[in-house]
């Protein structure tokens, strides 16, 4: 409804995926061809629809749930991950637990038996291989490249923030909403709320800077 609202006014002002997923053509059933060039485009390289995208993350979250047993969750790991990095300097995970507030088993558990640090790494590798079957690794990796100071600045400072953001909720926008929300927790939905207001904050900072 907002959305609408702002392409009424002239206001829209949608990131450039999104413009791509509105003006998407439907794949020529008629004419198909399994080894064709067209055919590639629409399995490997073109953008899925928001329907599409939130179809396909129901099914994954709802297998993940029935396999580990645990929810979807993100941004824990990196803490444990930062951790595991201490511990390489000597720092025991016991003195981490104790900081923490997390069982010393958690910075003391293998990579690869950690269930959400397995599923960042899946994110990850999915991402890059997409990249790299829609031939775009190279031209995302260098449109990185080629920020001003101030996007850089306003980077950090948004990954920063995000970054308090996380701990002080415990979650992010995946292991404090979207987990919450499919287990029926209010919490999930408290966080929304806030996090809406978060973001309309810091689009209107943004506006200003730029």
């Amino acid at each position: 409804m907002y959305e609408k609202h702002k392409k009424k006014t002239g206001e829209y002002s949608g990131l450039e995926i999104e413009k791509i997923q509105e003006n998407l053509e439907p794949m020529d059933l008629k004419n198909f061809k399994l080894f064709s060039a067209d055919t590639y485009y629409h399995l490997f390289e073109k953008p899925w629809t928001l329907k599409q995208g939130g179809i396909a993350l129901a099914i994954i979250v709802t297998i993940l749930m029935g396999v580990t047993g645990y929810g979807w969750g993100v941004s824990q790991p990196y803490g444990i991950w930062f951790g595991k990095l201490l511990m390489l300097f000597g720092v025991s995970a016991q003195s981490l637990s104790e900081f923490t507030k997390l069982s010393a088993e958690t910075f003391a558990t293998p990579f690869f038996e950690h269930q959400i640090s397995v599923q960042n790494f899946g994110i990850l590798v999915g991402a890059i291989i997409y990249l790299l079957t829609a031939g775009k690794f190279m031209e995302f990796f260098n449109s990185e490249l080629h920020i001003s100071k101030k996007q850089g600045l306003m980077y950090a400072l948004g990954g920063l923030s995000m970054g308090f953001g996380t701990r002080l909720a415990q979650g992010c926008n995946v292991g404090a909403l979207y987990t919450p929300i499919s287990n029926f927790s209010l919490s999930g939905w408290v966080f929304l709320v806030f996090m809406i207001i978060g973001g309309v904050i810091s689009n209107k900072f943004s506006e200003k800077i730029y």
